[in-house]
């Protein structure tokens, strides 16, 4: 229930305005069309889960790259350990 801000009395939230006195319930206006309070909060919490959503996946495919450069390097300093390792022996067996 709302209490409409005109009169005091009390309404639905998804009435679009006071059934005793006809006040809007109105927090947006979108061309001609009125929303009511309830629309206007339903919106916002789709936005929310939305966003949520979307930084989730943002989230997960940073982790997914951080990860998958992980891996390069560890492979990197692998294959450069072992290119040194490789020239140290062939050194040894030159000299």
């Amino acid at each position: 229930m709302k209490k409409c801000t005109r009169c005091g009395l009390q309404y639905a939230e998804r009435e679009s305005q006071c059934p005793h006195c006809g006040f809007t319930n109105a927090v947006f206006k979108e061309g001609n069309k009125f929303a009511t309070e309830q629309q206007f909060k339903d919106e916002a919490e789709r936005l929310r889960k939305e966003f949520e959503s979307k930084k989730n996946l943002a989230d997960k495919q940073a982790l997914d790259a951080k990860n998958q450069f992980q891996e390069v390097v560890k492979k990197f300093h692998f294959d450069l350990d072992k290119l040194e390792a490789d020239l140290k022996l062939f050194r040894e067996k030159k000299g």
